[in-house]
């Protein structure tokens, strides 16, 4: 393989090229909106204002979901919310919380796709952590508009309380990365030419509660971590949070974290309890969002 072609192809892109990408990205398009025509805890009006307010995303830069506006600075990221949704459907068979809140924290919560549509779904608790100052202006736009339980805080997770550079393209913001490298072969040259670096505020959960908040370190139900690449350094800044699910980013080509059995034994030692992976029963293969059930005792 050529340098060029390296260069130019998303390591997400599967082997057949381009337009094998595109085909697959609109097949799987397909798949989540046949999926919400049949979701029967969406009323068919939440479904058809949906439908229709997409004609007008490229001047409004959002759609009505679950009836209020949700605003993006990705035009595709608002075309899959109907995959968030199969995931927030998926997590909440999983997680029964029927009679109490679900208390959640979403580590890369970018403007609030995750806990939007789980918010839509039941009531939840959260305190969602995103660092570039863009798209967390959108997400407490977004958050707005729920219950009033979600605390948004400009800030990444880490072991400790440092700064660090975050890259990303703007208006591709779900895309920034601690990691330049992979930063850059994650896009294609032209989006390569337009990546802007911004210095951001790192800190642990703990001292998040403890210094920041003065409050005990509360137990919490899911931990969502998304932030392309640098999910097991967030997670190690987790150790000290309890909770009993968490539901981690794992993308082999450009993680490269190895096997999804290295994986989770990574994930296991950071936090120093027995964990149980529970796939994603919607999955093909070990790329993808993973759901792991996490013991409440320490690993003897």
């Amino acid at each position: 393989m050529s340098s060029d072609t390296g260069q130019n192809r998303s390591p997400l892109e599967p082997s057949n090229g381009r337009l094998g990408w595109f085909a697959s990205r609109f097949a799987e398009l397909l798949l989540q909106e046949l999926w919400l025509w049949t979701f029967r805890r969406f009323s068919m009006t939440t479904k058809v204002r949906y439908a229709f307010s997409r004609f007008r995303i490229p001047t409004a830069r959002g759609v009505r979901w679950g009836g209020d506006f949700f605003r993006s600075d990705n035009l595709l990221g608002l075309l899959l919310l109907p995959g968030y949704l199969r995931e927030a459907n998926y997590l909440l068979e999983v997680i029964s919380k029927r009679d109490e809140p679900l208390r959640v924290v979403d580590i890369g919560a970018n403007v609030g796709q995750f806990i939007y549509t789980l918010a839509l779904l039941a009531d939840v608790e959260a305190v969602c952590f995103e660092p570039n100052p863009a798209p967390f202006q959108i997400l407490q736009e977004n958050v707005s508009q729920l219950n009033g339980k979600i605390k948004c805080l400009q800030l990444a997770i880490g072991p400790t309380a440092t700064s660090d550079t975050l890259y990303y393209v703007p208006g591709k913001s779900a895309q920034g990365s601690f990691s330049l490298s992979q930063s850059i072969n994650h896009l294609t040259r032209s989006h390569q030419e337009k990546l802007a670096g911004i210095t951001v505020n790192v800190e642990s959960l703990s001292e998040v509660f403890l210094i920041r908040q003065g409050v005990q370190i509360p137990k919490f139900d899911l931990l969502k971590i998304d932030v392309e690449g640098h999910d097991l350094e967030a997670l190690a800044g987790c150790r000290e949070i309890k909770f009993d699910y968490l539901w981690i980013e794992f993308l082999r080509p450009h993680d490269n974290y190895g096997d999804l059995e290295n994986f989770a034994r990574e994930v296991e030692a950071i936090l120093g309890r027995p964990t149980q992976l529970v796939m994603h029963k919607s999955q093909k293969g070990p790329n993808g969002n993973l759901l792991f059930r996490v013991s409440p005792t320490a690993r003897l």
